[in-house]
């Protein structure tokens, strides 16, 4: 995260998503309504206030939906990726904070007291791990610790992870070259759902990745470098993942808004 932040401006990604997705696709006419770094959701099936989501995510959808197009013929959307959090007083803490932590992450020195001290400069959030030790005494002394920093098993079997999509669009499908006219008219909300996001799902995604490559069933011909949307689209992914207790479901079904 650290290293992410301060290489951020030079690492050159922008020009290698260009030159790997050099053709262009039409997305659809209406985009996502453009929203403050602070904002209220106001949604029926969930409330709160969000921030923009710094990960990768949004790129990876992104990724997605160009071989989706190019290669399936299938319809690009706009994506917006957030993080909600229930309090404006929490939400207004933690924009805070990714500010000042993305402000010490560009210098040398600051960027090395983060590193050497995460946990606090993170309020406890994060914790030194996966240090190199020079003598067995050593080792043992870094595996008490860090079973001491990470989280119990009974923090991990307490936590979870829920990521809602919004969807707007039309009820009616046209061919690419042709675009919908006027604002979306129909909404469908669905969400995934998993136990503990930091080992245990991150765990099952890994595995149910390896069953699918195992199996080979319905995979990309001729190999290559794909986004697990479309290396997986078309295998048994989702029973996998399930068996590890990360879900997809549908909470709320298409509707006329």
């Amino acid at each position: 995260m650290i290293l992410g932040i301060s290489e951020a401006a030079k690492d050159g990604l922008g020009k290698i998503r260009r030159a790997i997705m050099p053709e262009r696709i039409v997305k659809g006419s209406v985009k996502p309504p453009k929203r403050g770094t602070v904002w209220h959701i106001q949604e029926k099936e969930l409330d709160g206030w969000a921030l923009p989501f710094m990960g990768s995510d949004k790129s990876i959808v992104n990724r997605s939906q160009y071989y989706d197009a190019t290669v399936n013929g299938r319809r690009p959307v706009h994506v917006e990726t957030y993080l909600r959090l229930e309090s404006l007083f929490w939400t207004a803490m933690l924009a805070l904070w990714l500010t000042v932590f993305a402000i010490l992450a560009q210098f040398k020195f600051t960027r090395s007291f983060l590193q050497k001290y995460p946990d606090l400069c993170s309020f406890n959030m994060f914790k030194v791990g996966n240090l190199l030790p020079e003598s067995s005494r050593e080792l043992a002394n870094n595996l008490r610790y860090q079973q001491e920093a990470g989280p119990s098993e009974k923090q991990m079997a307490e936590a979870s992870f829920v990521y809602w999509f919004f969807a707007y669009g039309y009820s009616d499908h046209k061919p690419l070259a042709e675009q919908h006219s006027g604002k979306p008219t129909h909404k469908m909300v669905a969400t995934c759902k998993g136990p503990d996001a930091g080992y245990m799902s991150t765990s099952g995604c890994v595995l149910s990745a390896a069953l699918a490559l195992v199996h080979g069933e319905n995979l990309p011909q001729g190999g290559g470098v794909f986004t697990t949307a479309s290396a997986f689209a078309k295998t048994k992914i989702y029973s996998y993942l399930e068996s590890f207790g990360i879900t997809f479901q549908v909470e709320t079904p298409q509707h006329h808004i």
